[in-house]
């Protein structure tokens, strides 16, 4: 069992802190590890629509735990990765909730 899929299982039982769910820890764990990543590739790994994730990031983004940039090959294109500020979110909610 890989990390990520050992991390998603135990989102199910976790005490998250204060403004942190589990939709939004699945994420930035995914973010984290594939990072830049597409929100299309994003939702396929989150199991969601496209659209459902593109809120998600906006959320994550209006925080500022996530951001944007240009696709370098694709013009149209946005990958997501994760601020400073979200990797620290990341890391404080998975060492309260599973340390």
């Amino acid at each position: 069992m890989d990390g990520l899929t050992k991390l998603c299982r135990q989102l199910k039982t976790l005490k998250l802190p204060d403004g942190m769910t589990r939709e939004r820890l699945s994420a930035l764990a995914a973010i984290n590890a594939n990072a830049p990543i597409s929100v299309t590739a994003l939702a396929d790994i989150e199991n969601v629509r496209p659209p459902t994730m593109s809120r998600m990031i906006s959320s994550l983004v209006e925080e500022g735990l996530a951001k944007r940039s240009d696709h370098k090959t694709d013009g149209r294109g946005v990958l997501i990765s994760m601020t400073p500020k979200g990797r620290r979110a990341y890391r404080r909610a998975t060492a309260l909730s599973i340390g």
